[in-house]
């Protein structure tokens, strides 16, 4: 008896903690999901349920998870413990604790999901569909012209956060004027089955809301996604559309590559996976966790873009965005993005959504091929959740729509009632495609004058027909017979059913002669077979020189591997050079061979000219320079967005045409000669073929410096800004030479720093640093030796190395080397011969230049100490060329902590022990700067360090514990502020950081996230050292470190390859640290008296706590993987 009583009470336990383990797994999973995605309906849950989370598990994902499980275990194994006491005492009350547990994961199931109204909807039944036609009974047609169509779903981007009385401020002031100046409707609803990315998608593709009944379908089989419906694909693959679609994130997450795939034949899909194989730049793109960045996307889409409107074929594309992806405290603001005014919260990244969307459409628009190209940009579904930032969003939400250059026009206005499904037939008659009855899937086009579903059945009806079940919906999971659910492998190489084609931009190349010519060729795979330069048959493309006579001229032949494999209907540029034959025409020839350079199609065929210069377009004269050299080595005037961009080299004007509608004969170019302006005449030079952009150039003549305008005219308007060139005259000499031994002359003469750094395969490598003829380090070594030097000079910290770093390939290696100057990197990465030429003065770099010859740091020592190059020049060497790579003027502004700003005014930022102001180019002339000593105001151009296409930045020495900043304006009223100049969150350089450190005040709180000792050097180390900190962790790569310093005594220090925990007191305060290497997870927290103070973002998390003021008085974290700049996060620890 006691055995079977002591069973039953076991088996009783059991069960009852099997209960309560399965409220608190719901529980915990519910909030979870609540958590990351925000409100989700019982479609959703079933949904991902079926669909694996493949791709879309990133490391913040993964620690909620962690945390999600961990509490519910937590709690299980606590119940377990009460359960089994109950139960050997004869208590009552685990059961009770169980069904209670039960009750409330059910109420707060019906609560977040509304489970009891969908199981209850599953018995009842609706017509709703039964319409739809069967994929191969469906009709549709082209009529007339059709269009090329790109549509973009902008995730969870809602009208709502463009009302200022919801936002506090109108975020999409840029998609706002679109939506005047284009197409947009209104009276959207958001329906069931439509509100996640797959669903919102699936109904802008099929005109089907996303429902899964349970029991009634086979979506287990995951691999395919709706097989018996018909998508928009189809219809477009199927009228000759070649379709692409792009992703900054994985697309296999939530099923998205199954549906393209079960309903594209040849789908062309560049996502993630793709981006990181394929490209080189992915790493530093990456954007909120969740993907890349959408400036990186976009810029990948321009390309793309591009390319498909050179092949001539139909193409439709297909991209999502991702940066205001939920929830909102995964926040991410792209770098290369500023908004005139930041929130610090979630807005600031809708806001430069709006910015990027806008300068996005404004692109296109300017390009030839927008005419022939409907644009059409959704929101995938409303913001998941009530609020963001803080602010509810109340009712009334409807997400962004906007069709740009469609075919028809709305016949009842764009005032309707419609939901997501509406969207499909609304983007197929976009772009000229006839419907019957104007529907595809239960949507209804937009442009027809025929009531949609929710028109015809009222809103509340509709929504509550979408709930039901419909045997005819269950249909679409069932794959048709006869339809194969896999289709035949691509054959290799394979034309019998159409060649591949090739093509360039320019109806003519232009090469210069005196070395390679670049060119770069479209290749385009429309044939049925994959385009493959690997294997036992690889594919070429042979590039040939014909002379004018015909005559084959086989020592300018060259032959080129394909870009990559290429799929059907992929395409790709590839990026070649050939050797230039003497000035003169020419033809080139292109062609596919094989192996033994036969050739296996038609070749194409374009005329060549090559000449010295850069020629004009109408062939009187040019200009020596070309777009390479301009762009590197030119200074950067003004700029107008999506337009054109004025620079400046040996003493021209270029102008970058970025509008296509743009020609040399709009353009305005100004400047003063002799007191008087003058008018410059700007000539269209003629495309080379290694060119990006069209481009028109002007000689000064002479003119002043001081004074210039740039624009142009249109409709009898002018669109003009002045600027100037003196700010950028004290680089010129530099940057502008490219004889490297009158370059090496120049230096010799300037009292900058001059850093060197030196290495190529099988080369000695070396690094120099030298200012005012004194070396700083010289130091050589045998090939493939690592070479390193750190140190501070007039307050600037130097870290230069080289090194060898392994590549994919066996055995291979590829030469390294680094100039970094306060963390940031200034090296142009060219192997050979590096330069930068940094002054102290202005904290500026003046130029960074590269040759590919290995100079010998001895020799380049003396030319810098003034010696002459006999050896070379008695010799009759040639002297090495030199490239020059763009400076960045706006360093100290984007590095330094922000002091204040004003609308159309400057901007003002602390760095260094310097005041900096940018003033846009439009107030340069018109206003006094205030700052420091100046309170009788100092023109901007006077105190110029450096200027750009933002304006003039200008320094001013902040002195003393606060400053009155601002500016007199054009009518002599004064604009200014007070600002302190002493709390220790203004400070962004890290050594100057770690000096004020050093204080008996201050408690010092450090935990490392993901990387903390890839930037750290001997100089860090010293300056730890008053803290009575060892840095242990120099030389410890990805390894977690955390740390507590009081009053400069080390109280706690610990490095290690594992996850940190500890608990430490210090100055009578709890002190709670965690830290977490790459490898140990994905955690940084900083906790005093139980309150967290961490930034938490990668690098060096550091907390600063002021005994006599008895508060945290700063929360930093320094990027100690990349480039050591600091990041706050918290309000009360920036200006």
């Amino acid at each position: 008896m006691p055995f079977i009583k002591n069973h039953a009470r076991f088996f009783k336990g059991a069960a009852l903690t099997g209960v309560f383990a399965f409220a608190a797994a719901g529980a915990a999973a519910l909030a979870l999901m609540r958590r990351v995605w925000g409100p989700v309906s019982m479609e959703q849950i079933l949904f991902h349920l079926n669909v694996p989370l493949t791709g879309g598990v990133d490391a913040n994902l993964r620690r909620l998870i962690f945390a999600a499980a961990a509490g519910a275990a937590t709690v299980t194994a606590l119940y377990g413990l009460f359960c089994g006491f109950c139960l050997r005492r004869g208590r009552r009350g685990a059961g009770l604790l169980a069904a209670l547990a039960l009750a409330g994961f059910a109420l707060y199931a019906e609560w977040s999901v509304g489970v009891a109204g969908f199981v209850l909807r599953q018995f009842q039944t609706t017509a709703l569909f039964d319409a739809v036609p069967e994929p191969q009974d469906a009709r549709w047609s082209f009529p007339g012209a059709k269009r090329n169509l790109l549509v973009i779903h902008m995730e969870s981007m809602e009208d709502t956060f463009n009302d200022a009385a919801v936002m506090g401020a109108p975020l999409l002031p840029e998609l706002a004027r679109l939506r005047k100046e284009h197409l947009h409707f209104k009276g959207f609803r958001q329906v069931r089955g439509t509100t996640w990315t797959t669903a919102g998608v699936t109904a802008s593709d099929f005109g089907l809301p996303l429902l899964l009944p349970i029991g009634h379908n086979d979506y287990g089989d995951y691999e395919s996604f709706l097989p018996g419906a018909l998508s928009i694909f189809e219809v477009l693959e199927r009228s000759g559309y070649a379709l692409e679609f792009m992703f900054s994130s994985d697309c296999s997450f939530g099923g998205i590559e199954n549906l393209i795939r079960t309903h594209a034949e040849r789908p062309v899909v560049k996502d993630l996976r793709w981006f990181s194989r394929y490209r080189s730049d992915v790493e530093q793109n990456r954007g909120n966790g969740w993907g890349l960045r959408d400036r990186y996307l976009y810029e990948r889409l321009k390309e793309d873009l591009a390319l498909r409107a050179a092949s001539g074929a139909p193409y439709a594309f297909f991209v999502e965005t991702l940066d205001t992806h939920g929830p909102d405290t995964y926040y991410f603001l792209d770098p290369d993005v500023r908004p005139e005014t930041r929130w610090h919260d979630f807005r600031d990244v809708i806001r430069a959504g709006s910015l990027m969307m806008g300068e996005f459409i404004d692109w296109v628009q300017a390009q030839p091929f927008a005419r022939d190209l409907t644009i059409v940009v959704l929101g995938d579904h409303l913001w998941m959740g009530d609020t963001i930032a803080g602010h509810p969003l109340g009712d009334g939400r409807a997400v962004f729509n906007l069709f740009v250059n469609a075919i028809p026009r709305p016949e009842r206005g764009i005032e309707r009632l419609f939901s997501a499904p509406d969207f499909a037939p609304t983007i197929l008659e976009a772009i000229g495609a006839s419907l019957p009855g104007h529907r595809f899937g239960i949507g209804t086009s937009l442009f027809s004058g025929r009531p949609t579903m929710i028109e015809e059945l009222g809103e509340k009806t509709y929504v509550a027909e979408l709930g039901k079940t419909s045997a005819r919906y269950n249909r679409f999971f069932k794959r048709p017979e006869g339809k194969p659910d896999r289709r035949a492998p691509l054959k290799t190489n394979d034309f019998s059913a159409g060649a591949p084609r090739l093509a360039l931009s320019e109806p003519e190349l232009f090469m210069r002669t005196g070395g390679s010519g670049a060119f770069q060729c479209a290749v385009f795979n429309s044939s049925d077979s994959l385009l493959s330069g690997a294997g036992d048959s690889p594919l070429r493309i042979r590039a040939s020189v014909c002379a004018a006579d015909g005559r084959n001229m086989p020592e300018y032949a060259r032959t080129f591997p394909l870009p990559r494999d290429l799929p059907p209907q992929d395409a790709e540029y590839l990026q070649a050079a050939i050797p230039v034959p003497p000035e003169g025409t020419y033809r080139l020839q292109l062609e596919f061979v094989d192996e033994k350079d036969r050739p296996l199609a038609a070749a194409f065929e374009t005329p060549l000219r090559t000449a010295a210069q850069w020629r004009y377009a109408a062939e009187d004269g040019g200009v020596p320079q070309d777009e390479r050299i301009v762009l590197d080595g030119g200074a950067p005037c003004v700029a107008f967005a999506g337009a054109m961009e004025v620079y400046c080299h040996r003493d021209t004007l270029f102008c970058k045409l970025l509008d296509g509608r743009l020609s040399a004969k709009d353009l305005i170019l100004r400047a003063r000669r002799g007191g008087e302006t003058v008018e410059l005449t700007p000539r269209e030079l003629r495309r080379a073929s290694d060119q990006k952009f069209r481009w028109a150039a002007a000689p000064l003549d002479g003119a002043g410096l001081e004074y210039l305008e740039a624009g142009w005219r249109r409709g009898g308007a002018e669109n003009v800004r002045p600027f100037s060139l003196l700010p950028a005259a004290k680089s010129a000499l530099l940057r502008e030479e490219q004889d490297f031994y009158a370059y090496a002359r120049k230096l010799s003469r300037s009292k900058a720093l001059i850093l060197a750094a030196v290495n190529a395969p099988g080369q000695k490598p070396g690094l120099l640093a030298m200012r005012d003829g004194q070396i700083l380090t010289l130091q050589r070594g045998a090939p493939g030796t690592a070479l390193h030097f750190d140190g501070e000079e007039g307050g600037v910290y130097l870290d230069l190395n080289t090194y060898d770093e392994a590549t994919a390939a066996q055995s291979r290696t590829r030469a390294r080397l680094s100039i970094r100057v306060n963390g940031l990197e200034y090296a142009c990465a060219q192997q050979g011969t590096n330069f930068v030429v940094f002054d102290p003065a202005c904290g500026e770099a003046l130029d960074r230049a590269a040759c590919a010859t290995p100079i010998p740091l001895d020799e380049l020592a003396a030319l810098l100490a003034g010696a002459q190059p006999e050896t070379a020049r008695r010799t009759g060497g040639e002297a090495p060329k030199l490239l020059h790579c763009p400076v960045d003027h706006r360093v100290p502004i984007e590095k330094g902590a922000f002091l204040a700003s004003w609308t159309g005014g400057p901007y003002v930022a602390r760095s260094g022990g310097r005041l900096y102001f940018q003033t846009p180019w439009e107030q340069v002339f018109k206003i006094k700067l205030l700052g420091g000593s100046e309170s009788a105001g100092v023109a901007p151009l006077d105190r110029a360090v450096s200027a750009g296409f933002d304006g003039v930045i200008s320094a001013l020495p902040a002195r003393g514990a606060s400053a009155d900043v601002g500016f007199i304006d054009g009518q002599g009223q004064k604009h200014a502020q007070s600002v302190d100049l002493t709390p220790l969150f203004l400070e962004t350089d890290f050594c100057r950081y770690l000096r004020r450190l050093a204080d008996p005040d201050h408690v010092v709180l450090i935990s490392v996230l993901d990387e903390g000792a890839r930037r750290l050097t001997e100089t860090h180390r010293k300056l730890f050292a008053p803290l009575g900190l060892d840095l242990s962790l120099s030389g410890k790569r990805r390894w977690s470190y955390a740390a507590v310093s009081d009053g400069g005594k080390k109280v706690y220090e610990e490095c290690a390859p594992g996850r940190i925990d500890i608990t430490v007191d210090a100055a009578g305060l709890k002190i709670g640290l965690v830290s977490t290497g790459m490898e140990a997870g994905y955690e940084s927290s900083i906790r005093i008296d139980c309150a967290e103070y961490s930034t938490q973002s990668p690098g060096m998390n550091i907390v600063v706590y002021d005994k006599k003021q008895k508060r945290v008085v700063d929360s930093v974290a320094f990027n100690t993987y990349a480039d050591l700049s600091a990041s706050r996060k918290d309000p009360a620890f920036k200006r």
